[in-house]
């Protein structure tokens, strides 16, 4: 079984930028979180500048969501979100609306609602608490791993990986756009971005211009590397 998510280890990245003769450069220095654990801790998503922190964890023994918030004193102890969310066998991968009022998130043997190995769920935030879980359902999940969502900055355009029949190689990357009756049906996104090999993990840039993924393609370094493609307009 294909995990929700290949794991990192959650780190902070700080850019310092210095002047020297006129020019400027940067050092970046790569901290672990105080929050990790001794198991897989990783898909990070960060709201209100910061503030607010989901991540996927196996702490407890199996993928589930947990939330951890920052305040002027540091970093508080994680909370692992309800069985409103985390009610499956594997829970995670959770990307957000930059308001964090609507959620996608993956999940594999979620009681009666599982379409295929991985499906896709939205939630809402009802009186500040995450309700109205719901299966994206057959326009946008297949019996296969459909997992590792993420929204674009303006909440119009949904981004995933998948690994179902009739795509360009292991796993592609897939996007649907928001309608008024939800989101439309997944579209592969095609051999521009997609190889024989393995794309996964899409995460879009703030101001909706740039695609940034994950790929094993024969011309990377090795494994996975990570690669980025400007998008045309009509993309998100």
């Amino acid at each position: 079984m294909k995990s929700i998510l290949t794991a990192f280890l959650l780190f902070a990245c700080v850019c310092v930028a210095t002047a020297q003769n006129g020019t400027s450069s940067s050092d970046v220095v790569v901290n672990p979180l105080p929050i990790n654990s001794g198991d897989d801790d990783f898909a990070p998503f960060y709201l209100q500048n910061g503030k607010l922190l989901y991540f996927t964890s196996d702490r407890d023994g199996e993928q589930r969501v947990f939330l951890v918030q920052r305040t002027a004193n540091g970093w508080g102890d994680p909370q692992m979100l309800s069985d409103v969310i985390n009610d499956g066998e594997q829970v995670g991968a959770a990307a957000f609306t930059p308001d964090g009022q609507y959620m996608v998130f993956s999940a594999y043997g979620r009681p009666g609602s599982s379409m295929g190995r991985t499906d896709l769920y939205s939630a809402r935030k009802v009186n500040g608490q995450w309700a109205e879980v719901r299966n994206l359902g057959p326009d946008i999940n297949s019996p296969y791993w459909d997992s590792q969502p993420f929204i674009s900055g303006d909440g119009n355009t949904l981004y995933f990986a998948s690994d179902r029949p009739g795509g360009s190689g292991g796993s592609d990357i897939y996007m649907c756009r928001k309608t008024p009756k939800g989101w439309s049906a997944a579209t592969n996104l095609g051999l521009n971005i997609n190889t024989a090999a393995d794309e996964m993990s899409p995460s879009i840039a703030a101001d909706n211009e740039r695609l940034y993924f994950a790929s094993n393609r024969v011309d990377g370094l090795g494994g996975f590397d990570i690669y980025m493609i400007d998008l045309p307009k009509t993309t998100t």
